[in-house]
């Protein structure tokens, strides 16, 4: 099999095998060794010529310790683990990255690694972060109006052994970049926590007149409503009685934020247009396109500069120690 080089540093595959009785079936190269595991499976993965894995991945790194938590939200029991540098002591202030998909960007993308080496070469102060392991994902992370209340409730109860300090920042990747920026915009439902930045990758902004191979999925409308919201300063009232985080709200502050996307995705045109949006509104955007496509290596190798530079400009405050 004979193919053009795509327009992308890496390319991860399947080939779908139809045999002599006309049955078809997916399978890797068998002529490949390389793989990659993913969130749906491993697949055969080619580099492209020139293509080079972030070079953080070869840098000192401190020991991290994990701790998991199990806990009770208006969605339901939220998952979480809290990663920090090893010898950060539970009452010891520091800052917290809330990360959705946390575990799997732990694993698939090198997240840990990102961090302990971000910590080790005194780019970032020490840290700790919120890992949240989504049970009902896709209700979630889709513009729930419940989530962001859901999250303060996770913030406040890890409060009780982990100290913060400063501005939370909040990322994830897909459907979880949505969830962090409805978290930004949601105003008071995350107080007494200010989200300060936010880090969203591919993120699954909605549009109609994007995204209509996406009418299909179940929470399309609720995600399309309130991105065309996000173009609006002020967002409809919540309704009487209940706080709503379905809307983004109007707030005096205007958290950065930072996104990165492969150009050749799906999601490129709808988070062109979300960066347009988010500057309408005030917000400082950095919008990093990438030479791949909708997967956790390309989000890896999307973490550095542009992650570590919204976290400097969000956690200025915070001594490197």
């Amino acid at each position: 099999l004979s193919v053009p080089v795509p327009p992308v540093q890496r390319l991860e595959y399947r080939l779908l095998v139809t045999d002599e009785q006309g049955g078809s079936h997916v399978v890797l190269d068998p002529a490949n060794p390389a793989t990659v595991a993913t969130a749906f499976g491993s697949r055969s993965v080619a580099a492209m010529p020139g293509y080079r894995p972030p070079a953080w991945l070869r840098a000192p790194q401190i020991a991290a310790s994990r701790d998991e938590r199990v806990v009770p939200t208006a969605v339901g029991d939220v998952p979480v683990v809290v990663w920090a540098p090893a010898g950060l002591d539970h009452d010891e202030a520091a800052p917290l990255l809330v990360v959705h998909d946390g575990p799997e960007y732990d694993r698939l993308a090198d997240l840990g690694r990102w961090a302990a080496a971000m910590v080790a070469t005194r780019a970032l102060p020490r840290f700790r972060m919120a890992l949240l392991q989504p049970v009902e994902r896709d209700d979630w992370y889709a513009v729930n109006p419940d989530w962001p209340s859901s999250v303060a409730t996770v913030l406040s109860e890890l409060g009780r052994r982990w100290t913060p300090c400063g501005q939370v920042a909040a990322m994830g990747a897909s459907l979880g970049g949505l969830a962090a920026l409805q978290l930004a915009l949601a105003g008071a439902q995350v107080a007494p926590h200010v989200v300060g930045g936010v880090f969203a990758q591919s993120g699954s902004f909605f549009l109609p007149q994007l995204d209509p191979q996406e009418s299909d999925y179940p929470h399309f409308a609720r995600i399309t409503t309130w991105v065309e919201a996000v173009g609006t300063l002020t967002a409809p009232a919540p309704a009487p009685g209940r706080a709503d985080g379905a809307g983004p709200g109007p707030s005096p502050v205007r958290p950065p934020v930072a996104m990165t996307c492969g150009t050749h995705e799906e999601n490129h045109a709808n988070n062109v247009a979300m960066a347009a949006r988010l500057r309408a509104r005030g917000h400082d955007v950095e919008l990093v396109d990438l030479a791949d496509l909708h997967n956790y290596t390309a989000w890896r190798d999307g973490l550095h500069p542009t992650l570590t530079r919204l976290l400097q400009q969000v956690w200025h405050g915070a001594v490197a120690s």
